[in-house]
């Protein structure tokens, strides 16, 4: 009884030590992100690259600071700080049904959108057979930004992407610095770290690093570790007179449990329904996977286990 109290105290103390700092910048920052967002300029699904201000296309930038704030549990979720755009991230950190404001999901994954990363498409199709677009990619501060362009010249430019595309825009070191973030879930077993780090080599050269590594067993208790994976990034500039030439690599190795519908018991009537949860199972923390199916035995080609 004693450690309840005490955790609930040591939670309801961060959050006011919390409230309290954002309360001492929320004015500069507003004003400063304002100011900052009209001028940016808008790269994804432009011939031009242009100013967010004189573009005709509808498009939303997210900063890696704005994305931090909004505490997203998974990459998905991310895409619902963004305008118009719907993510049904209740699949885990893959799997998630992502579309556009006025178009149907249509059986599942991104069918009508595509997701970048610095302009290159993750996957030129959506969904295919559950292998959706965000499976493949991963949020980490090494990500300097998000674009988001909503119809318009999308079907233009990126294949299949009548109703948008999303770019993650990652940084190339010529901001020399970096930083590490540490996540640890306060109810469930979950551990996290980001890191990046840019810096110059040389006249007009340019290194950036990044990544992330986590550990843990997710939102849902599954009984043994089932998040467990990282991700590395690195990426080398060259600026010319009239140019520049970027080389980039992305290693990424990451497991996690998806989880599928649950099961749940309903009993009551037609107009008065009453959900409860299965004998032994918590329809709000179970989930389906288990320690025992690590290990399932295959059938091989040559007919033997």
């Amino acid at each position: 009884m004693e450690s309840q109290v005490l955790k609930k105290l040591l939670i309801f103390g961060t959050m006011n030590v919390a409230a309290f700092m954002f309360s001492q910048t929320t004015a500069v920052d507003t004003i400063s992100s304002k100011s900052r967002t009209i001028d940016e300029i808008v790269i994804t699904g432009n011939s031009n690259p242009k100013a967010s201000m004189k573009t005709s296309t509808s498009i939303s930038t997210l900063k890696s600071a704005d994305i931090i704030n909004s505490a997203p549990r998974t990459t998905a979720e991310i895409f619902r700080t963004i305008p118009g755009i719907r993510a049904e991230s209740s699949g885990g950190e893959g799997n998630s049904n992502i579309t556009v404001r006025g178009v149907p999901v249509s059986a599942g994954g991104s069918r009508y959108l595509l997701i970048q990363e610095d302009g290159l498409p993750v996957m030129q199709f959506g969904d295919i057979a559950f292998g959706t677009q965000d499976q493949f990619t991963r949020f980490d501060s090494f990500v300097s930004r998000v674009e988001a362009l909503r119809g318009g010249s999308a079907s233009v430019f990126a294949s299949n992407s009548p109703a948008g595309i999303i770019n993650f825009i990652t940084k190339t070191g010529e901001k020399e610095g970096g930083s590490i973030t540490q996540q640890v879930g306060l109810n469930y077993k979950n551990f996290r770290t980001d890191i990046d780090y840019g810096t110059p080599l040389g006249k007009d050269f340019y290194i950036g690093v990044g990544g992330f590594y986590r550990s843990g067993d997710g939102p849902r208790k599954t009984g043994y570790t089932s998040n467990n994976g990282g991700q590395f990034r690195i990426s080398l500039l060259k600026k010319l007179e009239n140019g520049s030439i970027r080389i980039y690599g992305k290693y990424l190795d990451d497991r996690t449990a998806a989880y599928m519908p649950m099961p749940v018991s309903v009993s009551g009537s037609d107009s008065n329904p009453d959900y409860n949860s299965l004998s032994n199972y918590n329809i709000l923390t179970g989930a389906l996977q288990s320690s025992n199916l690590k290990m399932m035995l295959l059938l091989a080609e040559t007919g033997r286990y």
